[in-house]
């Protein structure tokens, strides 16, 4: 029989800047009534939305500075629908940055804004230098402060209720995935951690989905730190290439593609790739092909608009939202395994 190698690469982060974020589990199980209002909050989010229950006296003011994001079409589109249909007066600026923007030019953005303080502020921490950012607006200024696409609430802002925090409880998959690996491959397998050395996404996504799969027997040999870099993709697929045992690729974002492969002519059978939200691949001795999540960010923006509703209105609202990712598409179901 031959031997199946198994090579996985876990595109990571390295956190050794000190950003500390707490487990999402254990805050709201320390926070019974965080917990309770986040369930209330996610009925909310699921149903049609309901106008705002008095007219506005002025418009409010809302800036977002985000990284490009290619994986959607129109951003903040669910946003902005549900917006209208809540029937809030409102101004959005927008700023997209890229994630290799140089330190000076990022914090340029947020200067602008605030020069003009807004009422909320849309971003994320992508970077190192924004909770540094985001701190400073906090001290100075009475802006409420929307964290999209952050699952994890800052350690030190626990008690911060100027910081809303909207994701994906992407990290409910980790032992879903630690059982899909046991279902593709052999026993006798290389794994290999390749860790993306910027921000602060190893503790946000990577750390639980790298532990669970060490406790289910899988021992990382070797770490390379990928910077997201197109010559260092290069390396990495003609590592790939020169490889003669079959991989598997394990990565927290979408750094590795079919594209890619295709165009260094690594052929998919001796290639598959997995990440966080989503499987591809074609294993023909195999039972699974295709194990395809739906990310909902469509949920998180409307979690954005239903907050600042909640706020209008002077309701009470969580600290936290997390959406679950839903399967779009699969040939089996990791989560039954």
């Amino acid at each position: 029989m031959l031997r199946y190698f198994l090579l996985v690469i876990f595109i990571a982060v390295n956190d050794s800047y000190g950003f500390e974020f707490l487990n999402s589990d254990v805050y709201l199980e320390e926070r019974p009534r965080q917990a309770s209002l986040m369930k209330q909050f996610e009925g909310v989010v699921n149903r049609p939305a309901e106008p705002l229950l008095f007219p506005q006296v002025n418009t409010i003011n809302i800036s977002a500075i985000l990284p490009k994001n290619t994986r959607r079409s129109s951003f903040l589109s669910a946003f902005k629908q549900r917006m209208k249909r809540l029937q809030i007066d409102y101004r959005l600026d927008v700023v997209e940055y890229s994630l290799y923007v140089e330190n000076d030019t990022l914090f340029e953005a947020y200067q602008k804004v605030m020069q003009y303080p807004p009422d909320y502020l849309i971003t994320t921490l992508e970077r190192i230098q924004q909770k540094a950012i985001i701190e400073s607006i906090l001290r100075k200024n009475d802006t409420k402060i929307m964290l999209y696409d952050v699952s994890s609430p800052v350690k030190g802002w626990e008690n911060e209720s100027a910081v809303f925090y909207a994701g994906v409880n992407y990290l409910a998959l980790a032992d879903s995935f630690a059982n899909l690996l046991g279902h593709i491959h052999r026993p006798d397998s290389d794994i290999v951690t390749i860790a993306f050395d910027s921000g602060y996404r190893n503790q946000q996504y990577c750390n639980e989905f790298l532990d669970s799969f060490t406790a289910s027997g899988y021992t990382a040999e070797k770490i390379v730190y990928f910077d997201g870099s197109d010559s260092l993709r290069r390396t990495l697929l003609r590592a790939l290439k020169s490889e003669n045992r079959n991989v598997l690729v394990f990565q927290c974002d979408n750094f590795l593609s079919i594209e890619h492969l295709d165009l260094f002519g690594l052929s998919q059978d001796k290639v598959t790739i997995i990440n966080r939200w989503q499987y591809e691949g074609d294993l023909s001795q195999k039972d699974a092909s295709l194990v395809r999540f739906k990310v909902p960010f469509d949920n998180v923006e409307v979690a954005l608009a239903e907050m600042i509703k909640h706020h209008l209105e002077s309701k009470r609202y969580p600290t936290l939202y997390l959406s679950d990712l839903t399967f779009e598409g699969y040939l089996f179901d990791p989560l039954l395994m």
